[in-house]
């Protein structure tokens, strides 16, 4: 390679081994450098390896629509077969303020609907920080009972003495442990606060923000979002004429609008009245840290990379199982109306996150004449060694549940209470956004590398079933019960996601096709043979100092320095990588090569026009239901009444809570039947976690709190009398 110079070559300890020289006398006795290069000897075999690949993207892409219609029928299945509150009820997001009545509501319906029957009415109003404050000021008596004899009073005077008594025992040790454990009395310093903000918030009117409307057929459901579905411009601007009937006005001058509800288990019932405006706020704020942590990590992968390909995969595998707690913690200080949503916003930031320090930043730090090395320096070893990680590492860890077994055997026995052992007996919670992309993970790295690398596949679908086993161990072992969620997140994977992997693959493997031999050597123009200086046997030193032999003979042909990455010729990305591309006079492709290449460019480019088409489509049908909504009902009408299916619950407005095993209540649950609530507490009544009874302790006396129904959100329960209220 006569015109070769090491700065071409000067990219890693592994190419620098691509290039040597070695100095020796010419025929007039003067000095000359001779230049050698590494060339790799690959010849691409179009029919068994690369029509192969293009007919396994022609079958993915057919697999992936076959198994959308698979999922919907499916869907569509599920909840004709499985009766839930969400086949009976609607949402009204934009009630009257001061429409606090559940009455008001019941009477609306049933007297403009025909045969229309409302079973229950949850008035949600705007009390979030109200309903925070309590629950926090719940947690913290927990802890402080936790610390107290099982005996010991909860009266206040009584913790305040207490309190007094520890506080003055404390020493200088004991003082400081406390800013860093608090105790009792910091502990209930903190109530003394939230007490006095529970009874100033106390004060305020709450208007209604949310109604949850639960009919007694599915048919008055069905019904009802007919005739009130109208786009969301039209209910911003109460344009009454796109109601045809003046009766179905809330009040005779109100557009409701009127959705389908979600199942009541993934109301997140603290952020169900948050302006919009602060929602996308807070989730463009977690974003942007997302991808500066997402940049962060790739960097410190590159870094891990350059040392060993062994450190670069456990690395990726424990960033892996590490991010997705961290994603978890930020997207706790988004706003979510559903658990729904909540997923959806997790799954989009683990999933960016597992693809590009999976897949995509490997191939950026792997020099591209590293692609093909046979040692573990090469791309191809890299990949296995991902596999083989991601295979051990995080099912190992996944099925060891060192923390659970920590919880069971070691922080249970030692619990005070039966109900803190029960607690610790629940199971570690587990997120299905994080599921889904452990999926998407594996399969997208499958076929951004299938080019390259025809066994990911191989190595994906083993990947996949030990998956598949340790999470069916998992589900029915050691997870905890989660949300009945509904299909918003399958959707978005479907939709989104699927759509993207196989756009990758097409894209990935133009360009992987195209780059081959890997070399960056081009054949030397007009040279048919080598010069006479360089026939001959030669001991050349590489540029990293080491020795190699090299021996040349007449035939051989001369090379010169080409690129032969497409994503940087000429210092520009081109796309589609076409055979046109290769800079005159460097070309490097083969024939075959060319027609190949021009077979994948072409595709991805009409794959890239599809999928633009198809997400163009898509927005335009979310404007479009701006303007002309209208609701489409999933499956048919199963004709079976609310009140007759034996495991239903109703919308009762509850908040999470690690330091209960129940969730807390935010309504009145005097005279609610047991059937409403998804869950019962075999020790304790629903009164118990009545956090309406804790406000009229802390506000007894004050003359702060009434009772009155617009502090708290309330739900009325109106079971059908007799069987001819119930006919479908």
């Amino acid at each position: 390679c006569p015109t070769c110079r090491y700065k071409d070559f000067d990219h890693d300890e592994i190419t620098r081994e691509r290039i040597a020289n070695v100095t020796t006398p010419d025929e007039s006795g003067n000095d000359v450098t001779l230049i050698f290069a590494l060339h790799n000897l690959c010849e691409i075999d179009t029919n068994s390896l690369g029509l192969v690949n293009y007919a396994t993207l022609l079958l993915l892409i057919l697999g992936i629509v076959i198994l959308h219609y698979y999922q919907e029928n499916k869907e569509v299945q599920f909840d004709e077969g499985h009766q839930t509150a969400q086949d009976y009820s609607i949402v009204i997001t934009n009630p009257p303020k001061d429409a606090i009545d559940p009455d008001e509501w019941k009477n609306f319906f049933e007297s403009n609907f025909r045969d229309v029957h409302v079973t229950v009415c949850t008035v949600s109003v705007d009390n979030d920080l109200l309903v925070k404050s309590l629950v926090r000021r719940r947690e913290l008596m927990r802890q402080i009972e936790i610390m107290l004899p099982p005996d010991e009073s909860l009266d206040t005077l009584n913790i305040s003495k207490i309190a007094a008594k520890i506080e003055k025992k404390r020493h200088f040790l004991d003082t400081l442990c406390a800013k860093i454990v608090p105790g009792i009395p910091e502990l209930f310093g903190q109530v003394v606060v939230l007490t006095s903000k529970v009874q100033g918030l106390a004060q305020w009117s709450r208007p209604a923000k949310n109604i949850f409307i639960t009919f007694e057929t599915e048919s008055a459901q069905r019904r009802v979002l007919k005739h009130l579905s109208v786009g969301m411009i039209h209910v911003m601007r109460n344009n009454t004429s796109k109601i045809s009937n003046p009766n179905h006005l809330f009040r005779g001058e109100k557009v409701l609008n009127v959705r389908e509800a979600n199942e009541p288990s993934t109301i997140r019932w603290t952020d169900l009245n948050q302006k919009r405006r602060h929602i996308w706020y807070m989730q463009l704020q977690t974003a942007i840290v997302s991808v500066g942590v997402i940049a962060l990590i790739a960097m410190f992968t590159a870094f891990c990379k350059k040392r060993s390909t062994l450190y670069a995969a456990i690395s990726i595998s424990l960033f892996n199982a590490i991010f997705p707690q961290f994603a978890k913690y930020l997207t706790s200080f988004e706003s979510h109306r559903s658990e729904e949503s909540t997923q959806t916003s997790l799954y989009l930031k683990i999933t960016a996150f597992r693809w590009v320090n999976t897949a995509i930043i490997i191939t950026i730090v792997t020099p591209f004449m590293s692609t093909l090395e046979p040692d573990y320096h090469g791309l191809i070893s890299t990949i296995y060694t991902i596999f083989f990680a991601e295979i051990i590492t995080v099912n190992v860890l996944q099925v060891g549940d060192l923390w659970g077994h920590f919880q069971r055997h070691v922080l249970a026995p030692r619990c005070r209470t039966q109900e803190n052992m029960n607690m610790k007996m629940i199971g570690q919670s587990y997120e299905l956004a994080e599921r889904y992309t452990n999926v998407t993970k594996i399969f997208f790295l499958s076929v951004y590398y299938c080019a390259i690398y025809p066994a990911a596949f191989f190595m994906c679908s083993f990947a996949l079933t030990v998956n598949l086993v340790t999470d069916k161990f998992s589900l029915l072992r050691t997870w905890e019960r989660t949300p009945q969620l509904g299909t918003t997140l399958t959707k978005c994977s479907r939709k989104y996601f699927f759509t993207a992997i196989v756009l990758a693959m097409a894209i990935s493997s133009s360009y992987f096709w195209s780059g081959f031999p890997y070399d960056n050597l081009c054949r030397l123009e007009g040279s048919n043979e080598v010069d006479q200086d360089y026939v001959g046997t030669w001991t050349a030193t590489t540029f990293g100092n080491k020795t190699i032999q090299a021996r040349v003979v007449k035939e051989d042909i001369a090379y010169k320095f080409c690129l032969q990455d497409l994503l940087r010729v000429d210092d520009k990305v081109t796309f589609p990588p076409l055979p046109k591309h290769q800079p005159k006079g460097s070309e490097w492709m083969t024939p075959d090569q060319e027609k190949l290449v021009e077979l994948f460019g072409w595709t991805s480019l009409v794959l890239t026009i599809a999928v633009a088409i198809y997400f163009a489509c898509d927005s335009l049908r979310m404007v479009r239901d701006l303007f002309y909504y209208k609701h489409e009902c999933v499956g048919k009408d199963q004709k079976i009444n609310y009140s007759d299916v034996d495991i239903i619950s109703a919308f009762v407005p509850q908040v999470e809570s690690s330091f209960f095993p129940y969730p807390l209540l935010c309504c009145n649950t005097e005279g609610l039947e047991e059937d409403l609530f998804d869950w019962i507490d075999p020790d304790r009544p629903h009164e118990y976690y009545d956090l309406t009874l804790d406000a009229e302790r802390v506000l007894k006396g004050n003359d702060l709190f009434t009772g009155s129904n617009n502090v708290f959100s309330q739900i009325k329960h109106w079971r059908p009398e007799n069987k001819e209220d119930r006919v479908v």
